[in-house]
């Protein structure tokens, strides 16, 4: 999830789309912050069930989390699809957070990781697949 141009462009490109279909929401820095900062927030919530289950095996509340990351991720998709295309000074704006972002991200993947011998110690594994798989749809 790092910001790259390339990122950028695409992001831009995607929103083009949606300013093609007529169904715009304004956008502004506070608008796409606040589309990240949820995401870094269930994804931060996410990834400390990950620990917590390591320490104590409880899969429940995990398994909720990721539900809850996944909804949120999807929900921020959708809106940013119909808002207006970014403009340089809003991906200057988004870079901190962003970047933000891309850290948590990947402590999340690595501590999944580190989970994986315990999720298959409690025969998790189907589970975490179909987690993963859906992660990636929205995202």
């Amino acid at each position: 999830m790092k910001l790259s141009t390339s990122n950028a462009l695409l992001a831009v490109g995607a929103l083009s789309a949606a300013a093609a279909n007529g169904h715009l929401i304004r956008r502004g820095p506070q608008v796409i912050e606040g589309l990240l900062q949820s995401v870094f927030n269930s994804m931060a919530n996410a990834d400390n069930h990950v620990l917590q289950f390591q320490e104590s095996g409880d899969i429940t509340a995990l398994r909720q989390s990721g539900e809850d990351l996944v909804s949120v991720i999807a929900a921020g998709v959708d809106k940013a699809k119909a808002m207006e295309p970014l403009g340089p000074e809003d991906v200057v704006a988004i870079t901190p957070l962003s970047q933000q972002l891309s850290e948590i991200g990947t402590k999340f993947l690595k501590d999944l990781g580190d989970a994986a011998p315990q999720f298959a110690a409690g025969g998790h594994c189907s589970h975490v697949n179909t987690f993963v798989e859906h992660l990636g749809k929205p995202s």
